[in-house]
């Protein structure tokens, strides 16, 4: 229980050098960072439950606790009730987000189940930016952004990773994404393929440096108008036809 292993390389934190962790064997917990002080953590509700009911941590147990901000929390459980957990800070390590300025455009899909499938799988992956949105060819079902949070940081619990997800909806998207960002639009008809793209050394930093796009398709494809975003680039991930969820995955 809470092993981890510290790695050999160093990752600079403003004028700090701090030893980037790899965590194994562990289990992550989250709580939000007004629940956090410099010295200890509140775990309330259905996480608390989960460590009380389920995973069967008592006091004097070791925790790992992330905030959902790239932090992650080494912690001792004090204190127990029915409603909550108060662990002691012990130690705290500072991760970052790497694709922090990418953001998955996905229609709503057919399937919920694959939808569903398909989130959870792209933040086990690093993807920690969502845009939903309604394409014109979508299939039109009710917008559950309380559910899909909870399946985003279950995802990331799961994973081990430290960013809660972002994920919001959009109507209008074709109308609304900045000029000012990358925009990338999957579609199997094109002939540059996002592998030579990315090739490029050039490409590769402006998609960590500059905000980016990346838009699929639904079921039934985007429409002729969709595709032709101004200043879009359009990418071929593969010559197969895949399934939208299996696209976005």
């Amino acid at each position: 229980m809470g092993k981890y292993f510290r790695r050999k390389t160093l990752q600079k934190v403003g004028n700090q050098k701090k030893y980037n962790m790899i965590f194994s064997n562990t289990e992550f917990y989250y709580t939000p960072p007004e629940l956090i002080s410099d010295s200890s953590l509140i775990i309330i509700e259905n996480e608390a439950k989960h460590i009380i009911k389920v995973m069967r941590h008592s006091i004097n147990d070791e925790i790992f606790v992330t905030d959902g901000k790239g932090n992650v929390y080494k912690s001792i459980i004090n204190n127990v009730t029915k409603k909550e957990v108060i662990a002691g800070i012990k130690e705290k390590f500072v991760r970052t987000n790497k694709l922090k300025n990418v953001t998955f455009c996905i229609p709503v899909l057919k399937s919920q189940d694959r939808f569903e499938f398909a989130l959870e799988k792209c933040v086990e992956l690093g993807i920690t930016n969502f845009l939903i949105f309604s394409a014109k060819k979508s299939y039109k079902r009710g917008v559950k952004i309380e559910r899909w949070n909870k399946i985003l940081i279950a995802a990331m619990k799961q994973s081990l990773l430290s960013h809660k997800p972002n994920i919001n909806y959009s109507d209008s998207l074709f109308n609304d994404i900045s000029k000012e960002t990358n925009v990338f639009i999957f579609e199997q008809n094109s002939e540059e393929t996002i592998s030579n793209y990315f090739n490029n050394k050039k490409s590769k930093k402006e998609l960590l440096n500059k905000k980016s796009f990346f838009i699929f398709g639904p079921e039934g494809g985007l429409t002729k108008e969709e595709l032709n975003i101004e200043g879009s680039t359009k990418l071929q991930l593969t010559k197969n036809r895949l399934r939208a969820e299996t696209a976005v995955i």
